[in-house]
């Protein structure tokens, strides 16, 4: 994000969240009657006060003082209303102001793959298969999800095709909300514009030779999160070897190693969907043995 984009988020991105949040607000009249009671209250006890202040300061009694107008009390109140409400906003952003300084994430990031994180991926921006669309682990559990491939895009999949055709690629190009991760906070979208996904399949169990699910453990991996290399959700090959083992620093390593999983910035476990339908988070240490045997291999 540029510093022109920083200020003008600053300046008046309040506005937009207003703009988006407000809709979806429920009002509770219940709580506002109470504050407009309170206030009303508060606005009577507060002039009695202050008349009685005001006589007692020039020792006179009180019907021929100066008398306070209900306008200068409501005035009165409302600027300590309003102390209280920028009170509290420091407070907030003093709050987040030393959890963005002392947190190890950075402040900001694009909703686009890096080139570096893009180089390390199995897919290259630009590049068209030459291979018709075959689908992927993504679109075999398609149909046990709330998506399928002719709802999610806005015309069917022409399965004759390449995934990224022109004819496809408009589908692929959005993003699956199931497949991205909030936590992970990376970009979305590959460099051409293709959704990304922050999941990859076991490629023992995926790829190759194929498995019966009934043939395999119920303790074998099947999803897990990664932290870089991202693939486009539509490209066939968004799997990855488990016996590769769980880093968080993928990026530091060779070009030429395979990518493994990994976890979200900051964590040191790494979150895994298994065939009996549980999740589990495997420590980045785990033992080579324990990763063999989440991966279902015979080996």
């Amino acid at each position: 994000m540029t510093g022109l984009g920083m200020l003008v988020g600053l300046l008046f991105g309040w506005f937009a969240f207003v703009l988006r949040v407000f809709p979806q607000v429920t009002i509770r009249w219940d709580g506002i009657t109470i504050f407009c009671v309170a206030f009303l209250i508060s606005l009577c006890c507060a002039r009695s006060f202050l008349n009685w202040l005001s006589s007692e300061s020039l020792k006179s009694d009180l019907s021929s003082a100066p008398r306070w107008s209900w306008v200068a009390t409501g005035t009165l109140l409302a600027m300590i209303l309003l102390v209280f409400v920028v009170g509290i906003s420091l407070i907030g952003i003093t709050h987040q102001a030393i959890w963005l300084g002392t947190s190890p994430d950075l402040w900001s990031e694009s909703v686009t793959q890096s080139a570096a994180d893009s180089a390390r991926s199995n897919y290259q921006p630009g590049t068209v298969d030459q291979q018709e669309f075959a689908g992927n682990w993504v679109t075999a559990i398609m149909p046990f999800s709330t998506y399928t491939l002719d709802d999610f895009g806005r015309s069917p999949v022409h399965s004759e095709l390449p995934w990224n055709s022109p004819e496809n690629a408009p589908l692929f190009r959005r993003p699956m909300p199931d497949l991205i991760n909030p936590s992970l906070e990376v970009p979305s979208k590959s460099l051409d514009g293709f959704g990304l996904s922050h999941f990859a399949g076991n490629a023992n169990v995926f790829q190759g030779t194929p498995k019966r699910l009934d043939e395999l453990d119920d303790n074998t991996m099947l999803v897990a999160e990664v932290n870089a290399g991202f693939v486009p959700w539509g490209h066939p090959n968004m799997c990855r070897d488990l016996h590769q083992g769980l880093r968080s620093d993928w990026l530091q390593t060779p070009n030429t190693q395979p990518l493994g999983f990994g976890p979200v910035r900051g964590s040191d476990t790494v979150l895994m969907l298994l065939l009996d339908n549980s999740t589990r988070e495997v420590s980045v240490n785990a033992d080579p043995t324990v990763l063999r045997q989440l991966s279902g291999s015979d080996e």
